[in-house]
């Protein structure tokens, strides 16, 4: 369905490239001579704007609300006389130009699968909520199917109901993993914890999760519209704890995919499959020597 399809780019921050393209669309469209095309301009630039809020990309706070502004001027004064006399519409143009082809290419690298690669027989252990422990009844969840293809040691220490700071208790039996797999935040985006405590709880969730040379993987979470902060808070950790995040665009796409889901949310036998095929599209098993 065309719903579905919207839903997932907005969630999984795609729609931030339609409009970054729109609005370096309108950059060009501006240079031209023709006075209908120039007529257009500036709302070219605001819907591209738009549909970059629509998205909820947790770009760095301070170079998103810039570079948002700085569009907002360039698309409403950059023909007004009294702007011109003091800044050419050129450089002007070709500035901002820049500064959005420089956020693409930082917001870029999220949208790509990491590739992992593990020895025959590794350890993993699998952090999460409803989405990976299920509702109750499930036959078979995606953790195990996960051990049944790749023949890695799978752990699934997920629970239904788990929030950030649930989840730490869940740590706990993590042992000796090789890979931890978290898939965790959901129920805080859309339950009543405040952003302050999911940073926290997350932060103490990857610390517990560090040791030397062991891999760490995270569902970066579909953000609705106006959610950006959580979406911060976690590349923000991720990065510093060195955790590598599966993009949220997979994960949205799995949700919203037909018989996927149960409810929306939580999986169906389906959608248990496609994660289990997810990971293992990541992280690759290196054979054991005959």
């Amino acid at each position: 369905m065309a719903s579905d399809w919207l839903i997932v780019w907005i969630v999984g921050g795609r729609i931030f490239f339609v409009g970054a393209a729109l609005i370096l669309a309108a950059c060009g469209a501006s240079r031209s001579e023709r006075s209908i095309v120039n007529r257009w301009v500036g709302l070219l630039a605001v819907i591209g704007l738009l549909l970059v809020a629509l998205s909820s990309t947790p770009t760095p706070l301070y170079a998103g609300w810039m570079i948002g502004l700085l569009t907002l001027l360039w698309a409403f004064f950059r023909t007004r006389k009294f702007i011109a006399r003091r800044i050419s519409p050129k450089h002007s143009t070709m500035l901002l130009a820049a500064f959005w082809v420089v956020l693409i290419a930082v917001e870029a690298p999220y949208h790509v699968r990491p590739a992992l690669a593990l020895p025959h027989g590794s350890r993993v252990a699998i952090i999460g909520d409803s989405v990976t422990a299920g509702v109750g009844g499930e036959s078979i969840l995606w953790p195990q199917l996960l051990a049944g293809s790749t023949r890695l040691d799978v752990n699934n220490l997920s629970q239904a109901g788990a929030t950030a700071e649930l989840a730490i208790e869940q740590a706990d039996g993590i042992e000796d993993a090789d890979l931890v797999v978290i898939e965790i935040g959901g129920n805080d985006l859309l339950g009543s914890t405040t952003l302050s405590d999911f940073d926290r709880n997350l932060e103490l969730l990857l610390a517990k999760c560090v040791a030397d040379g062991r891999q760490i993987l995270m569902f970066e979470l579909p953000l609705p519209p106006l959610m950006v902060e959580y979406g911060r808070s976690q590349r923000r950790l991720a990065s510093r704890y060195g955790a590598r995040l599966i993009p949220k665009h997979d994960f949205a796409t799995i949700l919203r995919s037909g018989g996927a889901t149960l409810d929306s949310i939580h999986l169906s036998p389906q959608g248990h499959r496609r994660m289990a095929e997810l990971l293992g599209e990541i992280v690759a098993v290196e054979r054991s020597s005959p």
